[in-house]
């Protein structure tokens, strides 16, 4: 049996967009992603994206490192 995290639409809609509209801070956001890495979990499952694996969340991070958003 898979251990799934179930993430809404903290992960964007799909692999090319993947940060998400954000009601917060970019600061906010990074920390829960780092956090997310925490929990023990196979697949992650999301409101809107395709089911993932745990490196997707490190995906995130990265982007959002290598691209600093205007917020």
């Amino acid at each position: 049996i898979n251990k799934v995290l179930f993430v809404g639409d903290n992960i964007g809609d799909n692999e090319t967009e993947i940060v998400p509209w954000l009601e917060v801070s970019k600061k906010e956001y990074a920390q829960s992603l780092k956090e997310m890495l925490h929990f023990k979990y196979d697949l992650i499952l999301s409101g809107h994206n395709k089911p993932q694996g745990k490196a997707f969340i490190e995906k995130i991070l990265s982007e959002l490192k290598a691209n600093p958003l205007p917020f």
